[in-house]
């Protein structure tokens, strides 16, 4: 029997389960599931754009057929991230609305999981649900950043697991 300079058997492969190790949506699959409703494939243990990256890729891989996990929550009216963009000058809505799409299409190349899954445009008031916590902190951080007379607050609630982001224009400053 081997042991270890404390006197414990070595460790050889075997690691204990903790929260590292427990995926955000359950364990790897081992074979190709393609997106009913965004065609995004699932192999290699993740998301992916295009089944045609699949080097492995055999008539002996069995294919399914199901909605993955970012329309699955759009279809559950679920969200990890909600951004309120409010109190803003009526003459910037549109801009900011094309800078939301614009950060969300960059997200979603690099992850399709990352994407906008509703937007209400008000006159006032945009408020945008997303599939992830850290594209909500991003679109919110982007919009501060690109109206200086705005002022952005992030808030995180741990029960529901979603990020609450607020981008908003003080009155005395709303004319931009």
């Amino acid at each position: 029997m081997i042991k270890s300079f404390w006197g414990k058997k070595p460790n050889r492969g075997k690691t204990p389960n903790n929260k590292k190790n427990i995926e955000e949506f359950g364990p790897g699959k081992g074979d190709i599931i393609i997106c009913t409703k965004c065609n995004a494939s699932y192999y290699y243990k993740s998301w992916h754009h295009k089944l045609e990256d699949y080097k492995e890729l055999k008539p002996s891989k069995n294919v399914s057929f199901e909605l993955c996990p970012a329309c699955e929550m759009e279809k559950r009216g679920q969200f990890e991230g909600e951004v309120v963009i409010e109190n803003f000058p009526p003459h910037i809505r549109e801009e900011i609305v094309s800078q939301l799409e614009h950060v969300a299409d960059k997200a979603y190349n690099r992850d399709p999981m990352d994407r906008i899954l509703n937007m209400h445009i008000a006159e006032h008031r945009i408020e945008v649900r997303t599939s992830e916590n850290q594209l909500a902190i991003n679109l919110g951080r982007q919009i501060q950043k690109a109206h200086k007379n705005s002022k952005l607050e992030n808030k995180f609630s741990k029960e529901e697991d979603v990020a609450r982001v607020r981008v908003f224009w003080p009155k005395e400053n709303s004319g931009e």
